[in-house]
């Protein structure tokens, strides 16, 4: 999963810019227009539960730049829909913070709010707010004279594709009837490794009904970093009584032939057998 927000530095002012906030220094002789031009290509292998138009949607951006040479040259700008957008920056080093999809212009924040900050997952349908993941990028560069500065937004969410079928001679037997994402973060931090350790730091998604015997579906979930577990050396043992507490995990629940209720329970991850990180931006 690849997208990439392009920033054009010019020396020109031909870059239109519309529905900008931002907070601006003086200027001085030594301030040169930068204009920051957004694209945001398709995935590299789209996911269906939004389509390939949705899944690269830039609908607002929060820019923050900070100046590592100057105090008081700090800036926030704000765009809603504007792939375009040209600031005077004075010469010096920069860090840029881009939060992408937010929904509104998040205003001023110092730096170490900046870096902490993130977003709120009260469901699994809060991710798709507006049909538009929430998306990061961080990165630093020097304005010398006219440049270009490449950067790559980033999804702060991993997306699951679940694919389900009972082999034909099992289907006397095995009735699937539910699948469920558990253990999900209920924040998804913008800049940050995502990693929540307290049990009231997840939750789970509503159920999805399954149908005869088989289930395609797509999840998006939040980061969750819970690395690996000594002593895992099969995949029958990636199961809840080995896995971290807050690991996220796909439950299937069937019944068999006499309505006995079976669940089964998938944990991806970097590997099939120790390790429990869903990393933010890739496809499981």
């Amino acid at each position: 999963m690849k997208t990439h927000l392009l920033l054009i530095l010019w020396a020109a002012t031909i870059c239109g810019c519309s529905k900008l906030v931002h907070t601006e220094g003086p200027q001085t002789a030594t301030e040169i227009p930068v204009c920051f031009q957004v694209e945001c290509p398709s995935l590299d292998e789209p996911a269906k539960a939004l389509s390939d138009a949705q899944e690269k949607t830039v609908k607002d951006l929060n820019l923050y730049l900070y100046c590592k040479n100057a105090a008081g040259k700090d800036e926030h700008i704000y765009s809603a829909g504007s792939a375009n957008i040209t600031r005077k920056l004075t010469v010096g080093d920069y860090d840029l913070f881009v939060i992408a999809n937010a929904g509104a212009d998040l205003g001023n924040m110092p730096r170490t709010q900046v870096e902490q900050s993130a977003r709120t997952v009260g469901s699994e349908s809060a991710l798709e707010t507006g049909s538009a993941l929430p998306l990061s990028a961080k990165t630093s560069f020097s304005v010398k004279a006219a440049m270009t500065v490449p950067v790559v937004l980033r999804r702060i969410v991993a997306c699951i594709e679940l694919n389900l079928s009972v082999a034909p001679q099992q289907r006397e037997r095995i009735a699937p009837r539910s699948v469920q994402i558990l253990s999900a973060p209920r924040l998804a931090a913008y800049f940050a490794d995502n990693a929540p350790s307290e049990d009231d730091a997840v939750t789970d998604y509503a159920s999805r009904s399954i149908t005869g015997h088989s289930y395609n579906g797509t999840f998006y979930v939040p980061e969750n970093l819970q690395g690996t577990v000594a002593g895992i050396t099969d995949p029958t043992q990636k199961a809840p009584d080995k896995a971290p507490e807050q690991a996220t995990c796909i439950h299937i629940e069937a019944v068999n032939q006499t309505g006995r209720k079976l669940d089964y329970f998938i944990y991806p991850g970097e590997n099939d057998t120790d390790n429990f990180d869903i990393r933010r931006n890739r496809r499981y």
